[in-house]
């Protein structure tokens, strides 16, 4: 639902869904757009995915996070359980790659259970990304 970090959601749980289905419209055969934080009752990370993998223990899962977010993982709810359910993915931001990848979480976890991506940068923010 919302970052715990961060003051307030940019759009509502409702809003981001329905940008969610548009975006993936074209490969829905590939992605499904699902909404379970009432079915776990819990708006925690680790929650949903103990429920995801509960749900179906076959599929494998990856947890994507920014490298911006990733700094400040280990704040997170049973932030080193989370491989257990999910492999993480860290995705470079602009100006945080080096501070992810000397993070405590990054020092922490296993290097096999996070992978980090580096790639070209487009300059454009969610906010952005967001009103499209």
């Amino acid at each position: 639902k919302k970052n715990p970090f961060k003051k307030k959601p940019v759009s509502n749980v409702k809003s981001r869904i329905k940008l969610s289905k548009k975006i993936t419209k074209n490969v829905k055969k590939k992605v499904k757009v699902e909404y379970f934080d009432k079915l776990v009752n819990s708006s925690k990370s680790y929650d949903l995915l103990k429920f995801l993998k509960k749900f179906n223990k076959s599929s494998k899962y990856f947890f994507i996070i920014g490298a911006d977010n990733f700094i400040n993982f280990h704040k997170w709810y049973k932030w080193k359980e989370i491989p257990k359910f999910a492999k993480i993915v860290v995705f470079d931001r602009e100006n945080y790659s080096k501070k992810a990848l000397n993070s405590i979480a990054s020092k922490k976890l296993r290097k096999r259970d996070w992978e980090f991506i580096f790639f070209k940068k487009i300059n454009i923010s969610s906010s952005k990304i967001r009103k499209i």
